[in-house]
């Protein structure tokens, strides 16, 4: 099934619907600029990672956890072609409608900046650890102000070096697009934010790099998640480019960041640990640590080499500054043995299967 997309250059040309097709400004050739392709379990990985990225510090309950999953996957429904919205969806209230919209937006634009930009890992900008500076600043009146802004998201491509603020926005509202206020405020998300300084791992270097609108290497991107219904209803994105000249900076570290990404699920399969079982991908032979869902019938975890790093370190009292081994280190080492895009073609050929560019995997039960 496909997830389909609208791409704008500017919040501006959003307004008057300029959408880009083949990488130019067209208006109205077709409904959407591109697509990616997914299933249900490509929803479900991405759930659990991203569904409580800000309390990764926090050992939070299986039940909590699921109870994320569940408020996406309840409200869509699959086809051979199409993710649309559920008729579950009739049956709430305006608020209940608003939290489902705002998980199925931070869902669907991990899952999109996976797929489209090969983002390995990101980092939710509210996360515990990471530093902001320079968040007091003088005005376009020249009043000095304080900044509580941030977007939700930021990732690397250590392939392009090219890494990506993002603000995701998510609605259950039936309809062409998002509107173009909702658009307008993920945009003011986005200007508060003029730089990244990030401290990575590679091999047995270590390196720091800022990422800003100057250097061309700092892109600015929101995401718009909704039922469209032109023809039929559907799920489907929009994504627009933004820039600004706010100058905050955001301080991220390599291993803080991909030690938050993978906690929670850590911590949900450490939770019934004689539960877990070693699974082998034929298609790739490499081997899995999963955990059954019965909730949701499926399994979900991690490749082996992962969870074997990650495991000693996830518990309540560990303390990431006192962190003796270098995370990225042994975990991108890992991943960069695998050529994930022939991985995915694979794979996501698939209808009951997602493996995930980060190593995590989802899967039904067999009968």
């Amino acid at each position: 099934m496909y997830i389909y997309y609208k791409k704008y250059s500017s919040v501006r040309n959003y307004k008057d619907n300029r959408y880009m097709i083949n990488n130019s400004q067209k208006s109205n050739n077709k409904d959407y600029s591109d697509f990616y392709n997914l299933n249900k379990f490509t929803i479900i990985r991405s759930a659990i990672i991203v569904g409580m990225l800000p309390n990764s510090h926090q050992n939070i309950s299986r039940e909590v956890k699921l109870w994320r999953i569940k408020s996406v996957i309840t409200f869509i429904e699959f086809n051979k072609q199409h993710v649309y919205p559920s008729e579950n969806l009739d049956f709430l209230e305006q608020s209940e409608k608003t939290i489902i919209g705002y998980f199925l937006g931070m869902v669907f634009a991990h899952i999109h900046m996976q797929k489209c930009y090969g983002l390995r890992h990101i980092a939710h900008l509210k996360t515990h650890g990471i530093i902001t500076k320079n968040n007091i600043y003088y005005n376009e009146t020249n009043q000095l102000v304080e900044s509580r802004r941030s977007p939700d998201f930021w990732g690397y491509n250590k392939k392009n070096k090219e890494s990506y603020l993002i603000e995701a926005k998510g609605s259950t509202q039936k309809d062409k697009r998002i509107t173009p206020n909702t658009i307008e405020r993920a945009a003011l998300q986005l200007n508060d934010v003029m730089e990244v300084r990030f401290t990575g791992n590679q091999y047995s270097n270590t390196y720091n790099i800022s990422f800003t609108e100057k250097n061309k290497n700092l892109n600015k991107l929101i995401i718009g998640t909704h039922p469209f219904s032109k023809q039929g209803e559907y799920i489907q994105e929009q994504v627009v480019t933004q820039s600004n000249r706010i100058p905050i900076s955001l301080q991220i570290d390599e291993n803080i960041m991909i030690y938050h990404y993978y906690c929670h699920l850590i911590r949900l399969l450490q939770s019934e640990k004689n539960d877990i079982k070693s699974f082998i991908l034929e298609e790739i032979n490499l081997e899995f640590k999963v955990l059954y869902l019965r909730e949701l019938n499926c399994y979900i975890g991690v490749m082996k080499e992962i969870y074997e790093v990650l495991d000693p370190l996830v518990n309540e009292e560990f303390n990431i500054n006192c962190l003796k081994i270098n995370i990225s280190k042994e975990i991108s080492k890992t991943l960069d043995t695998l050529e994930f895009m022939e991985i995915e073609k694979k794979v996501d050929s698939q209808k009951n299967i997602s493996l995930g560019i980060d190593g995590v995997i989802c899967f039904e039960k067999k009968a």
